[in-house]
This record gives structure tokens, C-alpha cells and sequence, in this order.
């Protein structure tokens, strides 16, 4: 689904379906920026943050969580991990959009 509204905001999207995936996705593709949930299968999202931030060639990758997880502890440990950003589930599509695109530097689809 995330891939999805990504792709239909304009921007290049790819999904991996757990943390394994994803990880190896990163390393061959290196995205500007990579959506991860806390809660995956295999790996958990913060782990896969700690493993992107520990690699040189993906640890300056932008990580934005989107997760179900509230509270500051969960926000406090995917930030402590590497993340630059938390959203919390559910969520607004334009929310998203807004903060990847702030987290990006990109101006918006509309411009492209």
C-alpha cells in the first residue's frame, strides 16, 4: 500500500515484505530515502536502521519510520537507532507525502 501512494505522489517507489528483503534491497538499489516499520517479519525495523547506519555505503540514507508503535520510548529508540523521522499509524497519505518530501530536500511530485 505504501508503495503505492508513493508511486501515485510521483516518486520512484520499490517494497521489499520484511527486513531481510529490505536490507538487501537497500544495498543493491540505495534509495534517497527508506520507509521502515518497527514491526516486520525477520528483522524488525529498528534493527534494519542500526544495520543501514553502521554500513558506510547506506548509512547516509534518510530513514523515516511509519509504524503503529506509539509512545516516546518507541520514537526515542528508532531515532536512537538512526531514524531522522516517526509517523505514527494511521496516517494522512498527504502527511507522508509532506514529510518525505521535507525530509528529501525534493520539492514535491508537482514540480518534477
Amino acid at each position: 500500500m505504501i508503495t503505492l501512494l508513493l508511486k501515485t505522489g510521483g516518486f520512484e517507489a520499490l517494497g521489499a515484505s520484511g527486513g531481510q528483503e529490505g536490507l538487501e534491497l537497500v544495498l543493491q538499489e540505495h534509495p534517497d530515502l527508506v520507509v521502515l516499520d518497527i514491526m516486520m517479519p525477520d528483522i524488525d525495523g529498528i534493527e534494519v536502521c542500526r544495520r543501514l547506519k553502521e554500513e558506510a555505503s547506506t548509512r547516509d540514507i534518510t530513514v523515516l519510520f511509519l509504524t503503529a508503535k506509539t509512545g516516546e520510548e518507541h520514537t526515542a529508540e528508532a531515532l536512537d537507532a538512526g531514524g531522522s523521522g516517526y509517523i505514527v499509524k494511521p496516517f494522512k497519505a498527504r502527511e507522508l507525502l509532506d514529510k518525505i518530501i521535507e525530509m528529501t530536500g525534493e520539492t514535491g511530485p508537482a514540480s518534477r
